[in-house]
């Protein structure tokens, strides 16, 4: 498990990078320990918070609530146009919870599962207004073509 989430951290780090390089506000909010946490503030660069987003620690829940929560009351101030990016290798920990909120925000989340191949896709659509399945060593190039996808 470990070794997944320290690729997905990488991804997400270079996302996060490559979107800041363009001009894009971006925050990042890690879920550990069954706690949803802000590790990049909007107004921090990445590149000042490597330590805290490519930190590698596993262990937990999976309280997407809590995160959806956390990022809406973030952005909810902003002059901008959203959206969520869900990297994860869980589902929500309440299903019912989670729908609620995701109803409420105003905004596109999107997901990318680190999924076993095992695991259908259909599992996580319902969580997200687009949704895709990664393996732990392509959540770069899945990260890369959703880009594609929803930018153009």
């Amino acid at each position: 498990m470990r070794g997944q989430i320290e690729e997905a951290e990488v991804a997400a780090g270079g996302f996060v990078s490559a979107l800041e390089t363009i001009g894009v506000t971006t925050a990042l909010v890690e879920l550990y320990q069954d706690t949803a946490r802000m590790v990049k503030p909007f107004q921090s660069p990445v590149e000042s918070r490597r330590a805290a987003v490519a930190n590698g620690a596993v262990g937990g829940s999976t309280p997407l609530t809590d995160a959806l929560v956390l990022s809406r009351e973030r952005v909810k101030h902003g002059n901008h146009y959203p959206f969520l990016l869900v990297i994860s290798d869980g589902l929500p920990n309440d299903k019912e919870a989670y729908l609620s909120e995701l109803s409420a925000t105003q905004f596109p989340v999107v997901g990318v599962n680190i999924a076993s191949e095992g695991r259908a896709d259909r599992e996580f659509d319902e969580y997200y207004n687009i949704c895709r399945r990664a393996d732990p060593t392509n959540v770069g190039e899945v990260l890369s073509n959703l880009t594609r996808e929803i930018v153009f």
